[in-house]
């Protein structure tokens, strides 16, 4: 879990920081491109998580150091334990996950996490509260000349929706807010301003509404409530602000308003402007970008043209594809440590050359790989987590095993696979008998065995039991059974309870006669295990 959160940090800080450096290598393109740049970039940090779930994944090997030490621990697994040193430290650490359970650190940064993603929730949730407080105080204006002034600039931008103009109390508003039914806040000084003044102020402010930008910044804002920890959001979103506020003055200049003219106006309001800490409006004249947005107006070699449909298409696209690449990438350390390898014995000790073994990770993506002639295998590099291992040989029992992968380190493998059961059919025939007549006593009917390994060289046929054949019944008999190291059969058992007693005691007298030549395993005879299945039938 830890690090699928370091993962989904990471990729989101790399899109947010290629949208940043993007937006500074189109410095000399229009506002209006940049600001659209930063809130797709902006979009494809929130959908980076999601999309990496989906994506195929390429790996980005890196020479990292790690620790050489190895574990491991399974049924039929044998560990190769770290090499470890007490010390205090050590002693202490046991001493104290013995008095109880403790915070690990991912709870206590998942807590850390959660206290400032509320603390910037609450911010932004009551700066919504504070303007929606002066938006129900604030006065429309009774000026016919507003409302004529309001009428022209709407045509001008072709806005579809009402716009509501308030005069508030205080001195130092100038903003825009909503989205629905957005709202121009004015200062209370905005009672006496001139005709040309009140159009400048128009100008800009509808241009906000035009271009969506309110809803933009509050989906920003909401994107830094969830990072507030990373400073390439709050760096991102301010610089959005900004490029909103550069884009707008660039709308109020194509309109025709002499940028010395605009200017001076700007200067005039932001005199009677402080820093509005509330991050769900979008002011007019902020003081501390002033200077560089009066620069900007001024200068005649700014591109100012809104970028039309298809560059704003092929931007998409193109952040649609830098943020698919960078969901799909997992950087890997490159390291000896970080690998799976082990070696495969049989249970005398001796090797196993050949065997098939594969590593399966968690999405079901196997891996094979074939043990060499000193029984070894290894898979390299692996990154970190789930993985189960596969381990088969004809003759022996497969052996699976999961076991997780730890950043930093790798795991050795001991593996003994077991000697496999063999299993065999046989089917016993009788005549049936003649409808209303008791049918004749036959001689039994022997059917032979087939079995490969070990050979059998003595075999006694069930005998079909005189009794169940008069009846006219039928059945089979399931047979566990065990051959000794000398090929006798040394233990017998049905391995079903719904079995008739007359067919279970004629298979097992007959599967206790069998011998077999001894099973050698590196010259040394083993036990195996034997299943047997005794089928009895009546033939017409």
């Amino acid at each position: 879990m830890e690090s699928d959160i370091l993962a989904l940090v990471a990729r989101s800080s790399l899109v947010m920081g290629l949208g940043l450096v993007a937006a500074l290598l189109l410095r000399r393109r229009s506002a209006a491109l940049r600001h659209r740049l930063l809130v797709l970039a902006f979009a494809a940090a929130v959908v980076v998580g999601p999309v990496a779930a989906i994506v195929p994944t390429w790996r980005l090997p890196l020479p990292v150091p790690t620790p050489s030490d190895l574990s491991a621990s399974a049924v039929g697994v044998t560990s190769v334990p770290p090499v470890a040193s007490a010390s205090p430290t050590a002693s202490t650490g046991r001493a104290l996950a013995a008095r109880g359970p403790s915070i690990s650190l991912a709870e206590a940064l998942l807590g850390l996490w959660l206290v400032g993603a509320c603390a910037a929730t609450v911010r932004l949730l009551a700066g919504c509260f504070i303007v929606n407080r002066l938006c129900a105080s604030a006065a429309a204006p009774t000026d016919n000349g507003w409302k004529r002034l309001l009428a022209q600039v709407s045509d001008r931008y072709g806005l579809g929706q009402a716009v509501c103009v308030g005069v508030t109390d205080r001195q130092d508003v100038l903003a825009t807010f909503g989205a629905v039914n957005p709202t121009v806040l004015l200062p209370a000084a905005s009672r006496g301003w001139t005709s040309e003044r009140l159009r400048v102020v128009l100008l800009h402010e509808l241009a906000h509404i035009k271009r969506a930008d309110w809803p933009a910044q509050l989906f920003a804002e909401a994107v830094c409530a969830l990072y507030w920890f990373n400073p390439l959001f709050w760096l991102a979103c301010a610089r959005l602000r900004h490029e909103g506020e550069r884009a707008c003055d660039d709308e109020v200049l194509a309109v025709g308003v002499r940028p010395d003219v605009y200017a001076e106006h700007l200067i005039e309001i932001a005199r009677a402007h402080r820093h509005t800490p509330w991050a769900v409006v979008v002011p007019m004249a902020r003081p501390s970008t002033l200077e560089r947005r009066v620069t900007a107006m001024l200068s005649t070699r700014i591109d100012r043209r809104t970028p039309g449909r298809g560059v704003v298409a092929v931007t998409a696209a193109v952040v649609v594809a830098v943020m698919v690449v960078v969901a799909g990438l997992t950087v890997s350390a490159q390291s000896d440590a970080l690998s799976v390898e082990g070696t495969i014995f049989d249970p005398t000790g001796g090797v196993l050359p050949g065997a098939n073994v594969a590593l399966v990770d968690a999405n079901k993506t196997a891996v094979p790989a074939t043990t060499d002639r000193a029984g070894r295998f290894r898979f390299q590099p692996v990154e970190a987590g789930s993985y189960v291992l596969e381990a088969s040989l004809p003759g022996f029992k497969s052996l699976r095993h999961e076991f997780t992968l730890a950043t930093g380190s790798g795991r050795t493998h001991a593996i003994t696979l077991q000697v496999g059961s063999l299993e065999e059919t046989i089917t016993a025939t009788a005549k049936r008998p003649a409808a209303g007549q008791a049918a004749a006593r036959t001689a039994p009917v022997r059917m032979g065995g087939n079995i490969r390994v070990p050979s059998k060289v003595l075999d006694v046929h069930p005998v079909y039991p005189e009794a169940m054949q008069t009846a006219g019944l039928e059945g089979v008999v399931p047979i566990n059974a065990v051959i000794g190291i000398d090929g006798s059969v040394v233990s017998v058992r049905v391995a079903s309870a719904q079995v008739n007693p007359e067919f279970a005691a004629s298979a097992v007298t007959a599967v206790r006669q069998w011998r077999f030549t001894p099973t050698l395993l590196n010259g040394a005879p083993v036990e195996v295990e034997m299943s047997v299945s005794i089928s009895f039938k009546l033939t017409d």
